[in-house]
């Protein structure tokens, strides 16, 4: 089993420069170009709803530009595709420029569409050379068919992709949880990278008051003694700060979980700030830092990658609440009863894309999560079957997915309709 969870770390825990959702756009539009000379005569950029969703308003790295067209278009005129999730991070102004000539041109037409899967980009290219057609599906870097001119040079199966993610819930997390604290050490060295990675965006959110400046804002009433200077409160400043920093579109790489940099946000801060108030060894950061990856992706199996219910606050926040309990030395019942109750109190927390308010979610997932960790670790938690809560934690997760997959089958649409309406 220790195989098969470093490779679900070492797949879900990947730098990425700017919002996962816009560079899988900028991505695929610049694999689409690669392929084909010629000047473009027409883009056809087509997503699934929930990718579509998070892109339309979230920052563009470098740009101080928002939005799914930005994206697209600097993927097209300025896109190295051997960047992966860091494609946006070379870019310049003279890049922004070119990418703002060619939307002018008319020629990038976008919509999107009901598909089997929520990470899913397709852009059909044309130029005075041919056409290209290029599909990324599953993961925001997977390219699983390239097209030029009707012939296939890529024809990957998403599960190529993606497979080792797809073990986890053959297991029951209690089995998991007990084979984390047994996995070597070195392996889990990269997993630190990203700790460092996370803390300079925040350091940037709080210095530059970026973004919504909420992060900055709770500090400002830490030093004014309204809040108090404790670990809740830093952890919430901390945590808003990066999300801030990351959705206004600073041009800084982030380490994200699964996919997303706001979730590996909420895993990597706060435990790094609970593990320096504790006095906590490196070694003892490193295993709860994969605690809490795996406990998000465990719990994204059942939710998908893409949800109407915020990642951030569930999957992410009950993966930092089972984090800080093995921090600080509890029991796997006792980290299993803090997600639980962690689930309890913010299942019901709206996903309505990605953008500058995903940091007041953040902070206050970061600082529930603290709250129901400490508790469990007293034996205070849910333990009984109430809402979608259930005895056993797995059957919790099913109702999750249950509710986000059928449940809120249609509140992306009704999301969509009020973005587009603004």
């Amino acid at each position: 089993m220790k195989d098969i969870l470093l490779a679900v770390l070492r797949e879900q825990v990947q730098p990425a420069t700017g919002c996962t959702e816009p560079v899988a756009i900028a991505l695929a539009c610049a694999y689409g170009r690669a392929a084909l000379t010629g000047e473009i005569t027409e883009v056809s950029l087509i997503t699934s709803k929930a990718l579509f969703k998070n892109a339309s308003s979230v920052g563009i790295p470098g740009t101080k530009e928002k939005g799914i067209e930005v994206a697209a278009a600097l993927g097209l005129v300025a896109g190295d595709r051997t960047l992966g999730l860091r494609i946006f991070e070379m870019m310049n102004a003279a890049d922004l420029a070119l990418a703002k000539s060619f939307l002018a041109t008319g020629k990038l037409k976008k919509g999107y569409l009901a598909v089997d899967n929520p990470v899913y980009v397709k852009v059909l290219l044309t130029t005075t050379e041919g056409k290209a057609e290029v599909i990324i599906k599953g993961k925001h870097d997977a390219v699983v068919s390239l097209s030029v001119n009707g012939i296939e040079q890529i024809n990957q199966q998403q599960e190529e992709f993606i497979t080792s993610n797809l073990q986890l819930s053959k297991y029951p997390l209690e089995d998991i949880l007990t084979a984390v604290a047994s996995m070597p050490l070195a392996s889990l060295e990269f997993l630190a990278i990203g700790v460092e990675m996370n803390l300079e965006v925040a350091e940037y959110g709080l210095k530059n008051q970026a973004g919504l400046g909420i992060g900055a804002g709770v500090q400002l009433l830490i030093k004014k003694g309204i809040l108090g200077n404790d670990l809740l409160n830093r952890i919430k400043s901390w945590v808003a700060a990066a999300s801030d920093a990351r959705m206004s579109g600073v041009n800084l790489p982030v380490m994200t979980s699964c996919g997303s940099g706001n979730q590996g946000f909420m895993i990597t801060i706060p435990l790094y700030l609970v593990a320096k108030e504790n006095a906590k060894t490196h070694s003892e950061l490193l295993y709860a830092l994969a605690t809490a990856h795996l406990v998000n992706a465990y719990i994204k199996e059942f939710m998908g990658k893409l949800s109407p219910i915020c990642g951030c606050s569930t999957s992410a926040g009950g993966g930092l609440a089972a984090g800080i309990v093995q921090l600080l030395g509890g029991t796997n019942s006792q980290a299993a009863g803090a997600v639980n109750t962690l689930l309890a109190s913010l299942v019901g927390t709206l996903c309505d894309g990605a953008k500058s308010t995903c940091s007041l979610k953040l902070e206050t997932a970061a600082g529930e999560a603290l709250l129901y960790a400490l508790l469990a670790i007293e034996n205070i938690m849910v333990e009984e079957k109430v809402g979608v809560v259930a005895l056993e934690i797995e059957e919790t997760f099913a109702n999750l997915g249950r509710l986000s997959k059928i449940g809120m089958e249609n509140t992306d649409d009704i999301i969509l309709q009020i973005i587009e309406a603004q």
